[in-house]
């Protein structure tokens, strides 16, 4: 199983403490950043990864169970925003059916508007 270093320093609570998410890390095209890269690759190894390389079993469980749950809550995002899409073209459609329809099994993850609108999809589609 592979870990990678973005999963390693968030799982380590630092992935704000580092920058992550403010700008694009370790993109290199150039031999000049390859030499910037690597120094500060190594730097996030020493920092968050030592307990791996040292074989703490513990350790190495507790971040492959939180990049499986990193990259579970990342399909389910990407699945959430193309139900979204698809469900405010119903709406708008008003095919009030297809927005029950793809709304009703993400309930629990819906903002109140969306919400709010499969209630009043629910209801439209009772009436019919």
């Amino acid at each position: 199983m592979k870990l990678h270093i973005f999963s390693i320093v968030y799982w380590a609570a630092a992935a704000k403490a580092e920058g992550f998410g403010q700008h694009v890390m370790f993109q290199v095209a150039t031999r000049e950043g390859v030499q910037e890269f690597v120094p500060k690759l190594a730097m996030l190894v020493r920092k968050y990864a030592i307990s791996l390389l040292r074989g703490d079993d513990s350790a190495f469980r507790s971040v492959l169970e939180f990049q499986a749950r990193q990259h579970a809550d990342e399909i389910k995002h990407g699945n959430l925003r193309i139900v979204r899409g698809k469900a405010e073209a119903a709406w708008h459609a008003r095919d009030y059916a297809q927005v029950v329809e793809l709304y009703g099994p993400v309930r629990e993850d819906l903002t109140k508007v969306e919400a709010k609108k499969l209630a009043y999809a629910e209801q439209q589609t009772r009436q019919n």
